[in-house]
């Protein structure tokens, strides 16, 4: 068995870099990085720097286990407006593309979120 934290554990303040080091000193085998929670990875984040996210992961030797997100609870893939719906789902789809980029398989998507507005049976659904 790997394990993993994510990058949101890093402490406010510190590079990425400083991160990773930790990390690994702490014996961990791999990171798991959050989209639009830390500022290294954004929605925002282009291609190219996505891929410099990876090679500063495994210079540090370590791997990125799986890409995840907190967008999700202000964006719903579950919420009645639709707005919000398809920003939730372009949210999903970057998720999708960085972790191609990153060489992980793995994403964690919060699929609804009941609130409310939106009773558990309509999530569910």
């Amino acid at each position: 068995m790997k394990k993993s934290i994510g990058d949101n554990e890093i402490p406010r303040g510190w590079s990425f870099e400083q991160g990773l080091e930790l990390v690994k000193k702490a014996g961990y085998d791999g990171i798991e990085l959050w989209l639009g929670e830390v500022p290294w990875f954004q929605m925002s984040t282009t291609d190219a720097q996505v891929r410099e996210l990876r090679r500063k992961v495994e210079d540090a030797g370590l791997v990125v286990s799986n890409v995840s997100t907190g967008l999700h609870w202000k964006y719903s893939l579950s919420a009645r407006d639709p707005k919000l719906r398809e920003e939730g789902i372009r949210i999903v789809r970057r998720q999708i593309e960085t972790a191609q980029m990153l060489g992980t398989d793995a994403i964690l998507v919060v699929a609804g979120l009941v609130t409310a507005e939106v009773p558990y049976n309509e999530v569910y659904n």
